[in-house]
This record gives structure tokens, C-alpha cells and sequence, in this order.
């Protein structure tokens, strides 16, 4: 190794040597120690990735263990044109700036499996969410509130860069390893007065994947009843075009059966495995079932509404999936 960093024009070589404690008592030393330096990779890979791509004026460095090149990470999906942009903000003290930059990711749907790994890791979405604080891009603390909020499963998909000026060491009780910081108190007001913004998008995100919350003409297919403070119901809209379009082909005693049947399906709508399911990071499907399944689905909406193809990309549930409608377009023009 030391012969091929001399071969570089710089570079830096760290060099652990005396590591028998760590594989003390393996019936296999090789297996154990891979075993052991399987999460420095993913340590390494998250604390320098702002060193490992490409940022401003600065060129990427890389990174290699034992070899291999330290994996790539990205908690903010910056290449994801899904991920919605929002404004940054600077926190202004007598011994420096803040900058606290927000990032609100796609809704899980609109994420690769790859994507969920590069932004969450180990830990997942869940686990992932809240401040990343950064000295000198070197990132020192990732994926808390500081206490200021719980985490949450509306939450998940925020996560919010803060970077911090050499300057602060002190004042963010910053360790000796540059490994923890808690913030100052009147940062920590002024972070805790921005975090219902964050968390309001990031909600929005969540329960209107792939739209916004106002959208004209759109009618969703489940209607959120809620007939007193603190408590709520989904039931299937009546007035959604399918629903309606059945409706108005029965007779009188089969459509009171057929409302029957509606409120057969909000009474026993799942709740609780519906929020089991949402707080893991699983796709309900892959992009080539999901994409079959919409085909089927817009085929069935063209034939019971009898309304064009641009009014069915506006119908829930097809609605939600804007990054399948040029396909769906040009396999109806066929």
C-alpha cells in the first residue's frame, strides 16, 4: 500500500497495525475480521460524502479500505428528481453563520431499493431522519432532532444540512473527536422554530405521494372523515368518477347493497398493519409491476368513466404516479 501511495501525486495513508483483540477467540480470524470492518465502511462512507463527490469548487477525494473503494452516500438524493427542493436558511450569530439547508425526499414509492440504501444505510429511512451537522463539510452528527421533536414516521423523509464554522467548537460543545455537538441554545431555539416547516412538507410528501396536496380537478378515492377532535374514519368516496359511473348503471336495491359493500371496505380498513407497513422502508411493489398494474388499472378507468386518457391520469389512483404517465401516453396512442 505504501508503494502505491507513493505513486500518487498525494494522498494519505492510515495504517492500523496489532488488531489481534478483534478476532480473539474466532474459530475463523479472516471471516471475523471482514465481519468487524463491515460497518467502518458504511462509517466511513457517510461521515466524508460530501469529500467523496464533487461540491462547489472542491474535486472528489477517494476513499479505499483495505483495497476496496469506500461506498457512496447521498441522505439528500441530490440526483433524484423527485426530491423536492426547498429554501435554505441562514442563522446569523456574533461568532459565525449557520447554513441549514432542508431536504425533503420522494415519497418511498418513488425510491430504487438502491436509493432507500444510499439515503438510510443500515438504519433506514426511519432511523435516518432530522439534523446532519457538518464542520468543514466533515459530517459530526447525523440523523437526530436534539430532542427538539420525536422522530416520526411523517418525518422520515426529512433530513436538514447544518453547517457549522470552525468558529463554534465551543459553543456547540463539539467533543474532542469532532464526533458529537449539541447546539448552543439560541441556535437550538431558532432550528426548533424552523422544524414544522420541514415536517409540515415532508407530511405532505408522504400522504400525497406523487401530487399536491390542492390539486384541481383531482378526487381522491378515500375520503378522511373526521367526526370530532382527536378521532377519524377513511371511507370510499362516493364521489369518485368510478364509483359513480357503477352507481348510476344499478337499480335501486343493488345500489344500496353496492354502498353496503363501500362501507364494508372502510370498516375494515387495516390501520394498524397499514402503519406497521409504512414505518418500514418496503416498496408496496417493483417499478415493472407497478407500471403493469397502472396500465390495467387505466385500461379499466377508460372503460367505466368513458372520459379521456388525460381525465384518468388525473383519477386516484393513477394520480399518484406522474413518473409513469408519458409511458401510459404512448402505450394508449399504440
Amino acid at each position: 500500500m505504501f508503494k502505491k501511495l507513493k505513486g500518487q501525486e498525494s494522498g494519505t495513508l492510515v495504517v492500523w497495525q496489532d488488531l489481534d483483540r478483534l478476532t480473539a477467540g474466532a474459530s475463523d480470524p479472516s471471516l471475523e475480521m471482514t465481519n468487524k470492518l463491515s460497518p467502518l465502511y458504511e462509517h466511513l462512507a457517510l461521515v466524508f460524502h460530501r469529500f467523496t463527490q464533487k461540491e462547489g469548487t472542491h474535486s472528489p477525494i477517494l476513499i479505499m479500505l483495505n483495497g476496496q473503494k469506500v461506498p457512496p452516500r447521498d441522505p439528500y438524493l441530490k440526483n433524484n428528481s423527485f426530491r423536492q427542493p426547498m429554501e435554505g436558511q441562514v442563522i446569523r450569530h456574533e461568532k459565525g453563520n449557520v447554513e441549514v439547508l432542508p431536504y425533503i425526499l420522494p415519497p418511498v414509492s418513488h425510491l430504487k431499493p438502491e436509493e432507500i440504501d444510499l439515503a438510510g444505510g443500515r438504519e433506514g429511512l426511519r432511523g435516518t431522519q432530522g439534523f446532519y451537522v457538518y464542520r468543514n463539510r466533515r459530517l459530526v452528527i447525523w440523523g437526530t432532532w436534539f430532542r427538539l421533536v420525536p422522530k416520526h414516521e411523517f418525518f422520515k423523509l426529512t433530513r436538514v444540512q447544518v453547517d457549522i464554522p470552525n468558529s463554534f467548537d465551543e459553543l456547540w460543545a463539539l467533543d474532542i473527536k469532532k464526533s458529537a455537538a449539541s447546539p448552543p441554545e439560541p441556535i437550538r431555539d431558532r432550528l426548533k422554530e424552523l422544524i414544522p416547516h420541514f415536517a409540515n412538507t415532508s407530511k405532505k410528501t408522504i400522504t400525497y405521494p406523487g401530487r399536491k396536496a390542492v390539486q384541481k380537478g383531482f378526487i381522491p378515492l378515500w375520503a378522511r372523515i373526521e367526526p370530532s377532535h382527536g378521532v377519524f374514519r377513511y371511507e370510499l368516496n362516493m364521489e369518485h368518477p368510478v364509483i359513480q359511473s357503477l352507481s348510476s348503471r344499478l337499480g335501486e336495491e343493488e345500489r344500496r347493497y353496492f354502498q353496503m359493500l363501500l362501507s364494508l371496505f372502510g370498516d375494515t380498513l387495516p390501520y394498524e398493519s397499514i402503519y406497521a407497513d409504512m414505518c418500514s422502508d418496503q416498496k408496496i411493489s417493483d417499478d415493472d409491476e407497478t407500471y403493469s398494474g397502472l396500465v390495467e388499472i387505466a385500461t379499466n378507468l377508460l372503460e367505466i368513466t368513458g372520459v379521456g386518457l388525460d381525465q384518468v391520469l388525473n383519477i386516484d389512483p393513477v394520480v399518484r404516479y406522474p413518473q409513469y404517465h408519458d409511458r401510459l401516453r404512448a402505450e394508449f396512442e399504440k
